[in-house]
């Protein structure tokens, strides 16, 4: 009953002609957002990491992560582990941050 939409930088020829130097410093990961369409205008909610944070802190999760310095937490579990975590949480409004909406563009 819900969408999400999950960011990758895939295969981009910005990327491909990068410095080896800064190329070799990126990771390409994955991020995911739910998505609902109001008013015909897409809405995106991103997981709020300060959300995330704390159910780890209470032990109240786990799935495989690794916490990254001053980036917080990067999930690293399967992509069947992650479907189930984000099912579970999807109606869970504490666990996304307020919509980003998407406007069509004018000229």
């Amino acid at each position: 009953g819900h969408y999400f939409m999950d960011l990758y930088p895939g295969d981009n020829k910005i990327l491909d002609n990068m410095n080896d130097m800064l190329a070799i410093h990126l990771l390409a990961a994955h991020t995911f957002a739910k998505v609902e369409i109001i008013d015909g205008h897409p809405h995106i909610y991103f997981m709020d990491p300060q959300w995330l944070e704390k159910l780890f802190t209470e032990n109240k999760i786990r799935i495989a992560h690794e916490r990254v310095k001053d980036d917080g937490i990067v999930l690293t579990a399967s992509t069947k582990e992650l479907q189930k975590f984000i099912s579970k949480y999807a109606n869970d409004e504490k666990a996304f941050l307020d919509a980003d909406v998407l406007s069509p563009f004018k000229q």
